[in-house]
């Protein structure tokens, strides 16, 4: 016997959202505390997404459509009724992420016709447009208030440094040679610099250790292998030369055998965690989230790396400062000390400039 049956199709259309970076993502701002919203990145953005609430505000404004053209479609007025329609939305779109060519993908779907696909679409798309905008304005807001409440705050730190440092000059109305003045303060000023370099790639280094804790969450499966391990392990041998080199640095200077021999060590220890991270590699799957871990390993080498020439500037630095204050015959603690307020306050002022 012979039987019949009916093929369904379904239709697809796509739109793609172009994703920019706001004036709280800028350079302007890089450096500042008040950078705690870092780049708007398609995948940050459809992490946050609420694609319930995007798929009930489609349903509500197809139902205006419909009502605004005369179509069947703008009956269904009842709380129930929307919410089907929109569950029914939220299972007959998409939205993915391109990240290396900073898109948004809409894909939506229809058993009907092409048109359906597409109006379902353009009005996923609009909603998904309005949900950013309005996410985004609101991290905006915050980014603006923790901005203003730091220039406040720096505003009063300023003036109590700037007014420490002038109290402390009329009380000791001290009078020093122009060279050592100029020398100490030189000094000091890039011991204080090198210092926050210092702090700063700390704190890079923190943020790469909890990308690659969100990176080991999303794997799919135990971070067992052996690879793993040896990176982890040479990564803390590393920190444990660094701390023999900047230990030798404070005594002796380059060209020192022992140095010279730690140098190499060094070189040798960058090399093989190079090699470990290389050979980074899951198990079955998630093959994109081991290159991302690789990348992210990379980046924690390199920032150790700088961590390690840094770390011995402050090091040879803060040596120089303290032969400085007790062999110059001319320098007293005074004016060191007054050294250190003038910088307090023209760091105080720079920040405080840049908040503006």
């Amino acid at each position: 016997g012979f039987g019949m049956h009916q093929v369904r199709h379904e239709y697809a259309a796509q739109a793609d959202l172009a994703v920019k970076q706001t004036f709280w993502q800028s350079p302007a701002l890089a450096n500042l505390d008040s950078n705690a919203f870092g780049e708007a990145t398609p995948t940050k953005l459809v992490n946050r997404l609420d694609t319930s609430a995007l798929a009930r505000d489609v349903a509500e404004a197809m139902v205006q459509d419909d009502l605004a053209k005369g179509r069947n479609g703008g009956a269904a007025t009842s709380d129930a009724e929307i919410d089907a329609r929109a569950a029914a939305i939220e299972s007959a779109f998409k939205v993915e992420p391109i990240d290396d060519k900073g898109l948004l993908r809409v894909t939506a779907y229809s058993t009907e016709t092409p048109e359906q696909a597409i109006r379902l679409t353009e009005f996923v798309a609009r909603g998904l447009v309005e949900h950013t905008q309005l996410k985004r304005l609101d991290e905006q807001e915050q980014a603006y208030q923790l901005v203003q409440q730091q220039i406040t705050e720096t505003r009063a730190q300023l003036d109590q440094a700037e007014t420490r440092a002038a109290d402390f000059r009329q009380k000791m109305g001290f009078k020093t040679d122009e060279q050592v003045w100029v020398d100490i303060e030189k000094k000091n000023n890039d011991l204080v610099e090198a210092q926050a370099m210092v702090s700063e790639i700390q704190q890079r280094i923190r943020e790469i250790d909890d990308s690659l804790a969100a990176n080991a969450d999303q794997l799919p499966e135990t971070l067992d292998s052996v690879t793993e391990g040896v990176v982890q392990g040479l990564l803390e041998d590393l920190d444990d030369l660094r701390q023999q080199e900047i230990g030798l640095s404070i005594v002796w200077k380059p060209g020192y055998p022992e140095l010279d021999r730690l140098q190499a060590e060094i070189d040798e220890k960058k090399e093989a965690i190079g090699l470990a991270i290389g050979q980074l590699k899951g198990g079955s799957g998630g093959s994109s989230l081991w290159e991302e871990r690789q990348g992210l390993y990379q980046q924690k080498l390199q920032l150790k790396a700088d961590l390690l020439t840094q770390s011995v500037k402050v090091a040879s630095l803060q040596k120089m400062v303290d032969e400085f204050s007790k062999t110059l015959p001319d320098l007293s603690n005074t004016s060191f000390t007054y050294a250190q307020l003038s910088h307090e306050s023209q760091y105080l002022r720079t920040q405080f400039e840049k908040l503006l």
